[in-house]
């Protein structure tokens, strides 16, 4: 793998098939590649701890319980934090009983203010079963959230997004909006490089 090359790719968010051609490899090598840059961001956020003991730092292991994750936005700053006190039945019991607004965008369902977090958000099949609407209009994300008019753009692009890969890109955004002005590829390069996932797990 040439790790420079992906990085780099990755910096200039070109898409995995098109990353994949110009590396010259397989789509499933390059997404392998782009998971453990991710679970190295993930591993060097303010919440890493909550992720790792979580199991989102570690994504080639079997998939944790769905996430949920609370959205806030100071100073410029926007931080996706991990709740692993609420569970995705949390979101579905705040709407029912308490009349949470929410709205979807590419299988990720995410709600009005929930007490000092702009937005929770959370993916998983269960969310969107059932009666559950998710057509509410006017949330708090949608009209006065920085992070949100950075976001939300590359979601939509995305035209779907995994319930497995939803916590790595969320991550993955948190970290490109906090440094929208730094050199993005050199910031990637050292979070890789403090990474040392076990090896035993990764299966090297």
């Amino acid at each position: 793998m040439d790790w420079l090359r992906l990085l780099k790719l990755m910096e200039l968010e070109v898409s995995p098939p098109v990353m994949a051609e110009q590396l010259g490899m397989a789509e499933a090598t390059v997404a392998k590649a782009l998971v453990t840059v991710r679970a190295s961001i993930i591993a060097g956020s303010l919440d890493a701890p909550a992720c790792i003991e979580a199991g989102w730092a570690t994504p080639w292991e079997d998939a944790p319980n769905p996430p949920v994750f609370g959205i806030v936005e100071h100073g410029g700053m926007a931080f996706v934090d991990l709740l692993p006190e609420l569970a995705v039945e949390s979101l579905m019991h705040f709407k029912s009983s308490f009349r949470l607004r929410t709205r979807t965008i590419g299988g990720m369902v995410y709600t009005d203010r929930y007490r000092h977090y702009t937005a929770l958000a959370a993916c998983a099949p269960e969310l969107t079963k059932g009666y559950f609407s998710h057509t509410d209009r006017g949330l708090a994300l949608d009209k006065s959230s920085a992070f949100w008019r950075f976001a939300r753009p590359r979601l939509v692009a995305r035209q779907g997004i995994s319930e497995k890969g939803f916590p790595l890109l969320m991550k993955e955004l948190e970290f490109r909006f906090n440094h929208r002005q730094d050199d993005i590829f050199s910031l990637l390069a050292q979070r890789l490089c403090m990474f040392v996932p076990n090896r035993d797990a990764a299966g090297a």
